[in-house]
């Protein structure tokens, strides 16, 4: 209850109107003044601005102009009860303004006494809490935001694979409640974007490693620069800017908005990842969510940028492999093997050259890293095939394939076509799995030798060598080199040769520079050998020519 000499002090307040309105007018928070009828006889420039009406609407009515109609009943009749009572009353009370929006105030009611304890007014003041209850609800959702992100991350496991991870990562997004499909796109060097993964929301043409040609990619990207931002599927104008198959496609599944967030790897924008919503106020929802969307970006770039970098370079690679084999940017070249008895020419390996002077093991491991190996060692294989059509009937050709394209039927397929005598060399450096599997497809080219490339290096090791039973065994240069000097190596390739005759495998020695490295191997026992000494790797018109 006011006591009488605040009462006092109030009233003389009233009467001195300069310092009344100086002080009411100017105070930040709403403040209206009732008869002891309440009748509003005066309302401040912040209570109008909350309540968005005007003065001359306001004086003489009662407070209730503001009411919402929501309070449970009995809510006045109780704060009634208590201002009768003499007592300050402090609440909540949910208003409506004059646009109809509804708002929450923190209301303090004050009754105010004169000098003989009549009743004269009523003072009350407000705080509008709609900026507050916004902030906790940004709070509350920020909280839940980040339960939702920690879920995120306690159900993702990196795979193997980007496009692994990138199913893991749509398949958690997913179960964020709201979001109800997710992609991850890559952004390729030439501007287009790569679908990576489309679970659980299966759009029409977005498939794993496939360029995706989007209308208005450009604006999609610049867009997704500035920071989150979504599609209302609503608006008819998204067919024309974005393409009509696949909003149509989005449309028809009930999507009601798409947002969209860019995934960071190295202070680069890689890709970005798009979230489907088929809430009724999903627009309204993702509006209000892009703090979420923001951290679900932030999250894709940490998880998928190192992969989406690797996966980027193996793109470009494949491209480099895929235009050297659409130009045919290669061509083969053939060097001798000699007999070390009669000095004939008993055969020509086939080797590759490319227009670039890359390394051939180099560019044949890449073709392979990038899922191209085969392909690649076939093309190369044909075409030594077709000029060796040149090369004199009494000699073969020796051609390498590695342990896949042997297996994978590339090899039968090509040495098939050649006009001569054909020896499969096994060159690549890795272990072999099944060695009847290799023998069995070597066998489907027809009259084929096989043979064990650098017998002494990386996996053609004995065992190797028993396993495949070769009919011929190449050693190695490092078992060559300086042979006639080195008692060690001459007792290796001395054993070697003891093994070739008790098995029937004719060996070749690679990389012989020397005549003394000649000389030496002759003697030990060595039928065949290459190298510099006899002739270098040159193209069929050089060969020809040298005959």
């Amino acid at each position: 209850m006011t006591s009488p000499a605040e009462s006092r002090a109030l009233t003389r307040l009233l009467s001195d109107r300069a310092v009344f309105i100086a002080a009411m007018e100017q105070a930040s928070e709403a403040i209206i003044v009732t008869d002891a009828d309440a009748a509003i006889i005066y309302a401040n420039a912040t209570a109008l601005g909350t309540s968005g009406y005007g003065l001359a609407e306001v004086i003489g009515q009662n407070p209730r102009i503001f009411g919402s109609g929501l309070h449970e009943p009995g809510f006045f009749d109780a704060m009634w009860a208590h201002l009768g009572g003499g007592q300050t009353w402090r609440g909540v009370l949910v208003n409506r303004r004059k646009n109809g929006e509804v708002y929450e105030e923190a209301v303090t009611i004050t009754p105010v006494y004169d000098g003989e304890g009549d009743l004269i007014a009523y003072v009350g003041s407000k705080r509008d809490l709609t900026v507050e209850r916004r902030l906790e609800q940004d709070l509350s959702r920020r909280k839940s935001d980040r339960t939702d992100m920690v879920q995120l991350m306690n159900r993702v496991r990196q795979s193997d694979s980007i496009e692994g991870t990138a199913a893991a990562f749509c398949e958690a997004v997913a179960h964020i409640e709201g979001i109800d499909g997710a992609i991850v796109f890559l952004l390729q060097d030439d501007g287009t974007v790569i679908a990576v993964n489309a679970d659980p929301v299966s759009l029409p043409g977005l498939e794993f490693g496939r360029h995706v040609p989007v209308v208005g990619l450009e604006e999609i990207l610049a867009l997704t620069q500035q920071g989150p931002w979504f599609l209302d599927l609503s608006d008819t104008t998204l067919p024309a800017r974005f393409g009509a198959d696949l909003i149509g496609a989005m449309v028809d599944m009930g999507i009601t908005a798409s947002g969209y967030v860019g995934m960071r790897w190295a202070g680069e924008i890689t890709g970005l990842v798009s979230v489907a919503t088929v809430r009724p106020d999903g627009p309204e929802w993702l509006r209000s969510n892009t703090g979420m969307l923001e951290e679900i970006g932030s999250f894709a770039g940490v998880l998928l940028g190192a992969q989406a970098d690797f996966f980027a370079r193996q793109e470009r690679l494949r491209g480099d492999i895929l235009e050297i084999l659409d130009n045919q940017r290669f061509h083969p070249v053939f060097q001798p093997v000699i007999s070390l008895s009669s000095g004939t020419i008993a055969g020509y390996e086939a080797l590759t050259r490319f227009d670039d002077d890359s390394r051939p093991d180099t560019r044949v491991a890449e073709a392979h890293e990038v899922g191209l190996g085969p392909r690649f060692e076939a093309a190369i294989a044909t075409m030594a095939v077709k000029a060796a059509r040149e090369l004199p009937h009494d000699t073969w050709l020796s051609i390498n394939f590695s342990a896949a394209a042997i297996l994978d039927g590339h090899a039968a397929q090509t040495v098939m076509k050649a006009n001569r005598p054909v020896i499969v060399e096994i060159t690549e450096h890795v272990a072999i799995e099944s060695y009847p599997a290799v023998r069995k497809a070597v066998s489907r080219g027809g009259d084929v030798m096989l043979s064990v490339d650098d017998a002494g290096a990386g996996f053609a090791s004995l065992r190797h060598i028993l396993e495949l039973d070769p009919d011929i065994v190449k050693l190695d240069i490092t078992m060559i080199r300086d042979i006639d000097t080195d008692q060690a190596r001459q007792a290796l390739v001395t054993g070697m040769c003891h093994f070739a005759a008790q098995t029937g495998t004719t060996l070749i020695a690679e990389g012989v520079e020397t005549q003394a490295e000649a000389d030496m191997l002759r003697e030990l026992g060595v039928e065949l050998a290459q190298g510099f000494l006899f002739g270098r790797p040159v193209p069929m018109a050089d060969v020809l020519a040298s005959r």
